[in-house]
């Protein structure tokens, strides 16, 4: 990853961050000042740090963030498979929001962009064109937590990785920020009591 500086004289290379994107053949997106990659690395560009990452995004993928909705819609697919996912994930939050599957694919797809209040498009190589409305996406349950374990008279034990923990007095349930280190709950928020 590389900033640039543009000037009369042409263009200079003025730091590079390696390793930050991780694939050669990522893509990527700029929205609100984040760089979304296509293998789901978000990355501040100037800073130069990676700010998260979305899990099991797919391979083959490309990205649409959306911010007026908060949410990053990741489509992808085997090279010139018949059968594509969409997945749908909380922008800020990481968290796994939905998901669709579209088949009936017909050639490699591309140019992969939302339209209108609540839709998405894309083309494929072989002539066809898709609209895709963001109410079809079904929605994830819950993330589940680990049973949590007794561990003397009141006092209970849950097996979870944390970073923070935060009370919210309107729902009046605390929530646990976790670390991608934590497995099938990494990078994401979940309510635990």
């Amino acid at each position: 990853f590389r900033t640039m500086a543009v000037s009369a004289s042409g263009v200079t290379v003025t730091s590079v961050a390696p390793n930050i994107i991780y694939n050669y053949f990522t893509d990527i997106r700029h929205h609100n000042g984040l760089i979304y990659s296509t293998n789901g690395r978000v990355i501040d560009p100037v800073k130069l740090t990676l700010v998260g990452t979305y899990d099991d995004v797919g391979s083959f993928a490309q990205v649409v963030p959306d911010s007026t909705t908060n949410r990053i819609y990741f489509l992808s697919g085997s090279f010139m498979s018949s059968t594509l996912t969409l997945k749908e994930y909380n922008l800020t939050t990481f968290v796994h929001t939905g998901s669709l599957t579209i088949s009936g694919i017909a050639g490699s797809f591309g140019s992969f962009i939302k339209w209108g209040a609540n839709g998405l498009a894309f083309r494929t190589t072989s002539g066809q064109l898709f609209l895709i409305s963001t109410s079809a996406i079904v929605p994830t349950g819950p993330t589940p937590v680990p049973s949590p374990v007794q561990v003397a008279n009141g006092v209970v034990r849950l097996p979870l990785i944390t970073n923070d923990l935060v009370y919210d007095p309107g729902s009046q349930k605390v929530y646990a920020s976790l670390p991608s280190v934590a497995g099938s709950f990494g990078n994401s928020i979940v309510p635990i009591a």
